[in-house]
């Protein structure tokens, strides 16, 4: 393997050639007009925004120190809203464990019931939980794009049979009422409300001392 440090700006991460008319890789994979992937998927390093060490590309090792302190940042300079308890939050930051912690930080709690609980099982500072909102994911609706690689070029979707049309109508309108399947991650960070501030305080007395 080769010890050369390739930097998403070095010279040597994409070139740009004139007889294929497109950036092509330090491997040789051709990219078209994306230079941006080309030099992406050519470092071999990358410099830490926190620190300024160059490091090895392994998105393995995310959650390294800086990484997490990165994530921090982020979360600071978040909008943000209070909660209540009533709809799901993600965990953005987990607190740091150690070798004797045998609990498992969750991904997301569904309401503010379920990270009481969580909370009084485990003893840890809800406060260390750096959580976001939820919003909710619409499915989106059938277009004519998925008949995209099985038409000629010249094709249009004024060519679909009305029958075609009419189902996918029908089904869009069903997908309509359906509403949402699940939750993705939010740009609003979370705020305990008082309710649950002064429910983590009753927890907080209520479980023993160690």
């Amino acid at each position: 393997m080769s010890d050369k440090v390739i930097l998403y700006d070095s010279d040597d991460a994409a070139v740009y050639r004139t007889d294929i008319k497109g950036w092509v890789s330090h491997d040789g994979l051709y990219f078209g007009e994306n230079e941006d992937g080309a030099r992406r998927h050519s470092l071999t390093h990358v410099e830490c925004e926190n620190c300024h060490e160059l490091k090895v590309r392994d998105y393995s090792r995310f959650y390294d120190a800086c990484a997490r302190i990165s994530l921090i940042n982020k979360w600071n300079d978040m909008l943000k809203r209070v909660w209540d308890g009533d709809t799901p939050v993600f965990v953005f930051v987990s607190p740091e464990q150690t070798d004797d912690d045998s609990f498992t930080i969750p991904e997301w709690f569904d309401s503010g019931d379920d990270l009481c609980d969580y909370v009084y099982d485990h003893g840890i500072d809800p406060s260390a939980l750096m959580l976001v909102h939820s919003t909710p994911m619409s499915v989106p609706a059938i277009t004519s794009d998925i008949f995209e690689g099985y038409t000629p070029d010249d094709w249009d979707d004024r060519m679909l049979p009305d029958s075609v049309t009419e189902a996918m109508d029908a089904l869009n309108a069903a997908i309509g009422e359906m509403g949402s399947l699940g939750f993705e991650m939010s740009k609003y960070a979370v705020v305990f409300s008082d309710r649950l501030m002064a429910e983590f305080e009753k927890i907080k007395k209520q479980t023993p001392e160690n």
